[in-house]
């Protein structure tokens, strides 16, 4: 289950990035690789079929629960600059989930201030 870096809390962070991202590539200009400690990867495109349509509504909870991914938490979606995030939590919000934002600063901001930690 996704953590915030000092263990289990309310807020789930959701790195919405593809795996080779989430990994510490940085393909778009980020500062530093990696992702927020304890985030939760489920890249944004793997709610989607091959023709781009958004998965059945069972299969996205699916998906998303497998990562701890719930809506009993605060979900922070994030990606490089909140494009993909912000997809991201228009499919949270479909589902009904309630406390759904973006950081649509995202790794651009995250990673630009050497005092937030990455993993």
């Amino acid at each position: 289950m996704a953590r915030c870096s000092a263990g289990p809390c309310d807020t789930v962070f959701w790195d919405t990035r593809e795996q080779r991202e989430y990994d510490g590539a940085t393909p778009y200009g980020e500062h530093r690789g990696g992702h927020i400690p304890g985030a939760a990867h489920v890249w944004f495109a793997d709610l989607t079929d091959p023709r781009g349509m958004l998965l059945p509504q069972d299969q996205l909870r699916a998906i998303l629960e497998a990562a701890g991914i719930t809506p009993d938490h605060s979900i922070i979606a994030y990606c490089t600059g909140g494009v993909r995030s912000g997809f991201a939590v228009a499919v949270l919000r479909s589902l009904g989930y309630p406390r759904a934002t973006n950081y649509d600063g995202g790794m651009w901001e995250w990673s630009s201030d050497k005092r937030h930690p990455l993993e």
